[in-house]
């Protein structure tokens, strides 16, 4: 009787809903998960190892979606913790962690702006009155 495992083998179409999955907003631990997919560990070392350098173009690719993604995910909070489904503090939590997981993996869009001129670095994070709107939702919630 043959021993089956995990698959380890680069392939296309496990390449394909890897990063399908991780621009949707899975984290690839989760999606390592799943018995028909190789391990986190494989798939690290298919992004590291150098021998895929379509992969690594891939992935990193997918991971700016899934920045796209959480930016995306954080007006949907807002809006729950404003319709009274969230507490502001945990709101909080959630929109701190999103924007710095948005500014790693999309760092264009919402990353630190660097002045050329100065070099001053900016913490605002691009977001269309996204810190007006959490003052105003969070008014007095945190005294």
């Amino acid at each position: 009787m043959a021993k089956t495992g995990r698959p380890t083998k680069y392939n296309d179409a496990v390449v394909n809903e890897i990063c399908k999955r991780i621009a949707g907003g899975e984290s690839l631990n989760s999606i390592c998960k799943d018995d028909h997919l190789p391990t986190m560990s494989c798939v690290l070392l298919w992004v590291v190892d150098g021998k895929h350098p379509l992969f690594f173009d891939k992935y990193r690719k997918a991971r700016e979606a899934q920045g796209l993604f959480d930016g995306d995910r954080l007006r949907d909070i807002i809006q729950i913790m404003i319709d009274g489904g969230l507490e502001p503090s945990a709101a909080k939590v959630a929109i701190d962690a999103l924007k710095w997981t948005a500014a790693r993996n999309m760092p264009r869009v919402y990353g630190k702006k660097v002045e050329e001129a100065d070099m001053t670095v900016h913490d605002e994070v691009e977001s269309d009155g996204f810190d007006e709107q959490m003052k105003k939702a969070t008014e007095g919630a945190f005294q």
